[in-house]
């Protein structure tokens, strides 16, 4: 929970990107070691980034939204992505389960498959634990809650020991060039782990996500074998000029 410093302390990186420990200081009235343990915590909710010497955001702010608001947007175009996107799974398959409201998706029509999942979501960890066919994993590290993600250099750590066969990632925006981004420096560190040490990296996002910026891009189009979305989405010819497979849904 934040109290009334750490709000003073994000506004801050809000408005000047990158603070000092003694700015900060100064700024709320404590000490400087009071600020150092405070970025500490901001950092392991995934707010922030430690500096040296200070702190720089780990997010935009103003593109957050609670995964509640997320699963009830777009969501009978996200409910055929999601099935589209499980029923490329085949028996035995290894699977990594990425954050968001698509992916949680996603994890519903796959309780019945006799497969593993890895995944950094609690909200899939919750789809999946009543399942008696698929063998589970959840990533350790800092719970960023406002998408329910396992976060930071603790789930990076366990990632490593992972090869996928498909990898399932969600994405808050993608570019005309194929660039694909989240609004959380550490979410988009782990999503593109999880891709590169994926056999198939399939991207799964709805049409509304086109031609948005969001704060940290963790995808080109070369690291991308295939993206899933739906019949809303106008260029799909320059999609696969770019390389990278399309699967629209209706």
């Amino acid at each position: 929970m934040y109290n009334t410093r750490h709000e003073q302390i994000l506004q801050a990186l809000i408005e000047g990107k990158e603070r000092s420990v003694t700015f900060l200081a100064e700024l709320t009235g404590v000490s400087e070691v009071t600020i150092r343990k405070d970025l500490t915590n901001l950092e392991h909710t995934g707010c922030l980034l430690r500096t040296r010497g200070g702190a720089t955001l780990a997010e935009n702010f103003r593109m957050i939204r609670s995964m509640r608001i997320r699963q009830q947007q777009q969501r009978f175009v996200k409910q055929a992505i999601a099935r589209s996107a499980a029923a490329l799974i085949e028996p035995d398959e290894v699977v990594y389960i990425d954050a968001g409201s698509t992916c949680q998706l996603a994890a519903q029509f796959l309780i019945n498959h006799d497969i593993r999942v890895i995944t950094n979501s609690i909200d899939v960890l919750s789809v999946l634990s009543g399942s008696e066919t698929v063998s589970l994993s959840i990533l350790g590290g800092n719970l960023r809650r406002s998408t329910g993600a396992m976060i930071g250099p603790a789930a990076e750590q366990i990632l490593k020991r992972y090869q996928f066969t498909t990898a399932f990632i969600g994405a808050t925006a993608f570019s005309r060039e194929g660039r694909f981004s989240s609004d959380n420096i550490l979410e988009s560190e782990l999503k593109h782990m999880a891709l590169s040490q994926a056999r198939r990296s399939v991207v799964i996002t709805d049409s509304s996500k086109y031609l948005q910026q969001a704060f940290s891009v963790f995808a080109q189009s070369d690291d991308v074998d295939l993206m899933i979305t739906d019949r809303g989405f106008p260029d799909t010819d320059h999609f696969l000029d770019l390389g990278i497979t399309l699967q629209i849904v209706s």
